[in-house]
């Protein structure tokens, strides 16, 4: 069989998840195997067609393709979704279509599940049979457990290609956008006082449905909305994954390029409204690069306790993985969540409509210091981080040791010894049967809520 790689990993060669794909080629050494690292030579092949046509003459003639790449914030690299948006722009779509399609990844498993479910999207909506992901640590194949896990997902891989499987589609197509918007003014009713709002968008064009958007949401206030146009921005590359940031924030990008003044100078405001346009299953890959770029910041919130705001031009009702992330992020973020508006309306008065409430509902939330509890998008990422960062990555990543060390964010249950030895002794005392029963039956439930009386004793208007 004939199997087309297509690395996402910026390091190319030297990336850690591609030396799963070459254990599959040593194992399988039966099918002949052509890597491309389109992430780390996505500005050649933009430039040069007959780099990408070489890439896509590969797949067209191959019976598989394996996607590879790591995590870049819940998703894949930036320059790896730039070659995704390549594909559909340039017409090469049916190239994929019909072939066999599996996907490996490497990552501390933060939101593992949302880049395989993108891939897993992108692969359906090339009309590929997709045979399924594996998701790995980084160091996972040192384990002969999981070597052995991995060959018999590659063999699957191959049955499935072997035998044509018809494999049942997971995702239904994205419906054809249609729905126009243009701006609708407002009457400049809000007040913004104090508050700084700012705006960034990755489009901007005239006559855009999100230009419109964004226009409607500025003519709500009285003060001037500043406007943040990331196609305006010196970004000069995408993140290096160089992990040259770990020891103290300091970016291997710093002082070449814009990205860095024009992300900390949003750390000045009160509310971030991030306006994008969906192109396949996420935003463009411009604003994928804005997010992996602010790696610099490492596992740390570094935009927390603001509001955020969505617009978005696109079907993104029909996009619960983008959904996942958008919420995901401003969790993580320790910031407020003040919503989502797209153009998804058949009536452009009720987007118009739908704006102006999104605008008094992001004033009402700052002016409230308003952040949303957390659920398990937030609680269950940082524990992963927390225990990571103690265990395995403090010596590479030590600015997020000390950051972790000073928030509190080391707060493991083992640690506290009092509790240990109380929940010792209960366990000992309800081997007695009597006693067993007596609290099953009697104390358990009602000492569940006995410590809200006092609380709604002294609760007043």
């Amino acid at each position: 069989m004939r199997i087309t790689i297509l690395n996402g990993s910026p390091k190319g060669d030297m990336s850690v998840t591609l030396q799963y794909a070459k254990y599959l080629q040593k194992v399988f050494p039966q099918h002949t195997y052509t890597v491309f690292n389109v992430a780390q030579r996505i500005k050649s092949i933009e430039k040069d067609g007959e780099e990408f046509e070489k890439i896509i003459g590969s797949v067209r003639e191959s019976d598989g393709v394996l996607w590879a790449f790591p995590l870049y914030f819940m998703l894949v690299h930036g320059n790896y979704k730039r070659f995704i948006e390549l594909v559909f722009e340039r017409g090469a779509a049916s190239a994929f279509a019909g072939k066999y399609a599996a996907s490996i990844s490497t990552s501390i498993k933060f939101y593992d599940n949302t880049a395989n479910d993108y891939i897993h999207a992108i692969s359906e909506d090339l009309d590929m049979q997709f045979t399924g992901f594996y998701s790995a640590a980084m160091n996972d194949l040192h384990k002969p457990s999981m070597q052995r896990t991995i060959r018999t997902f590659a063999e699957r891989f191959f049955y499935a290609i072997e035998t044509k499987e018809q494999i049942a589609k997971k995702y239904d197509k994205q419906p054809d956008h249609t729905y126009s918007y243009t701006a609708v003014k407002g009457a400049r009713s809000l007040d913004a006082g104090s508050k700084k709002i700012v705006i960034v968008a990755d489009e901007v064009a005239e006559g855009s449905n999100l230009a419109g958007m964004i226009e409607t949401f500025r003519s709500q206030f009285r003060q001037d909305i500043p406007l943040v146009d990331l196609s305006k921005v010196d970004i000069k590359g995408g993140c290096l994954g160089c992990i040259h940031c770990g020891y103290d924030n300091t970016c291997v990008w710093k002082g070449k390029d814009g990205y860095i003044d024009m992300y900390n100078g949003l750390k000045s405001a009160d509310i971030i409204i991030f306006a994008g346009a969906i192109h396949d299953r996420y935003l463009s890959s411009k604003w994928k690069t804005f997010f992996d770029r602010s790696f610099f910041n490492t596992h740390q919130p570094s935009l927390d306790g603001k509001q955020w705001g969505f617009l978005i031009s696109g079907p993104f009702r029909h996009n619960a993985t983008l959904q996942t992330i958008l919420q995901a992020w401003t969790e993580f973020q320790q910031s407020g969540f003040a919503g989502v508006v797209t153009d998804e309306q058949s009536d452009p008065a009720q987007t118009g409509t739908m704006i102006e409430s999104f605008a008094k509902q992001a004033l009402w939330a700052a002016d409230h210091r308003y952040i949303n509890t957390e659920t398990f998008l937030r609680v269950g990422g940082i524990k992963i981080f927390r225990d990571e960062v103690f265990a395995n990555m403090r010596v590479v990543f030590r600015a997020d040791h000390l950051y972790y060390k000073k928030h509190g964010i080391y707060d493991f249950p083992q640690k506290k010894t009092g509790m240990r030895v109380l929940n010792f002794l209960l366990m000992l005392l309800l081997k007695i049967p009597p006693v067993r029963k007596r609290v099953f039956t009697r104390e358990l439930v009602p000492g569940m809520v006995s410590g809200f009386k006092n609380i709604l004793e002294s609760a007043r208007p």
